[in-house]
């Protein structure tokens, strides 16, 4: 694939960055296959990932997917030293799966049944409330709030 030196110093050939769509595809197509896979996060969020130590390459790899409309976020591990793109959401997995897609085919299999799953019903966690005054909140909600939401001031 042309990914040579430390895991922490790689970075996406130049020769694939300048490429047509069509070798930006198999280049992302094999990348995810070797370090790639799907997974769920908590009971039902599934979604695809990808880990490296370079965060250079992870950045890449996400404005590439870009250019296939895979929209994808970036976490960092501290503790263990690497970084994680994340492509979740039905549309993003959806447009994943028929733009790059995987090679073997347990992980097409397992792409097909997080999609399958994938109904875009479960919902965050948290609300963020803008703008909730004191003195627009009533004494029983303080109780309820996340301590972040509630010393927020407007």
């Amino acid at each position: 694939l042309g990914l040579r030196g430390e895991p922490a110093g790689r970075a996406v050939p130049d020769a694939v960055l300048a490429s047509p769509r069509p070798v930006v595809a198999a280049f992302l197509a094999a990348l995810f296959e070797g370090d790639g896979a799907v997974e769920r996060s908590g009971r039902s969020l599934p979604r695809v990932g990808l880990t490296s130590r370079s965060g250079t390459l992870l950045r890449q790899v996400q404005t590439l997917l870009l250019r296939f409309g895979v929209v994808s976020a970036l976490s960092h591990e501290r503790g263990r030293g690497t970084a994680r793109l994340l492509v979740t959401g039905r549309p993003n997995l959806v447009r994943f799966r028929s733009e790059i897609g995987f090679l073997s085919e347990t992980k097409r299999a397992a792409l097909d049944e997080a999609i399958a799953r994938n109904t875009g019903a479960a919902l965050s966690r948290t609300d963020d409330i803008p703008f909730l005054a004191d003195s627009d909140r009533p004494e029983r909600l303080d109780h309820a709030l996340p301590r972040r939401m509630a010393a927020r001031k407007p």
